[in-house]
């Protein structure tokens, strides 16, 4: 979908959700994954850079600054698979969207209470992208325990995990 076109396809969700109360949006989701458009709809992190800003014109003319813009939270890790580039390579070469954003969303996931805590594993945003991107408000859209330990357990790192994030 060309940036001109999503802008007029969300529209009128966004002036729906506006009238709600609801003022912050995150554009797109993973967008370093094929099954959400690397190679269907950008070939590069610049591409997809363009194709944001693009929206993010529209949306602010449309909007103007009543709503805030995210950059997507990126499929995190090296590249492989479906993610045909990792998210720091993607977040290399989108530098003018991101700051072009009014926040930064992020996805993490684990799948142990150790790999939780690690600052290299599901923990590692806080370190680089607080780092990165001191003056960015950061965003968690996604975050899970992907492992197989029960509900329970689950649930108590999740509550863990706002408290390692809180601090």
């Amino acid at each position: 979908m060309t940036a001109a076109k999503f802008v007029q396809v969300f529209t009128p969700a966004i002036r729906a959700y506006i009238a709600k109360g609801i003022t912050a949006f995150e554009i797109h989701n993973e967008p370093n994954l094929t099954i959400e458009g690397y190679n269907v709809s950008w070939r590069s992190p610049q591409q997809f850079a363009a194709w944001f800003l693009q929206i993010v014109q529209g949306l602010r003319t449309q909007f103007g600054h009543t709503i805030r813009l995210g950059f997507p939270g990126l499929s995190p890790g090296e590249a492989g698979g479906p993610r045909i580039v990792s998210d720091r390579d993607f977040m290399a070469g989108c530098q003018d969207a991101i700051a072009a954003a009014d926040f930064l969303c992020v996805h993490t996931y684990w799948q142990s209470r150790t790999e939780m805590e690690d600052i290299n594993g599901g923990l590692r945003f806080l370190k680089e992208y607080h780092e990165k991107f001191p003056d960015k408000i950061i965003v968690i859209s996604e975050f899970a325990n992907i492992g197989a330990e029960d509900w329970t357990t689950k649930g108590m790192q999740y509550a863990e995990f706002y408290t390692l994030c809180a601090q």
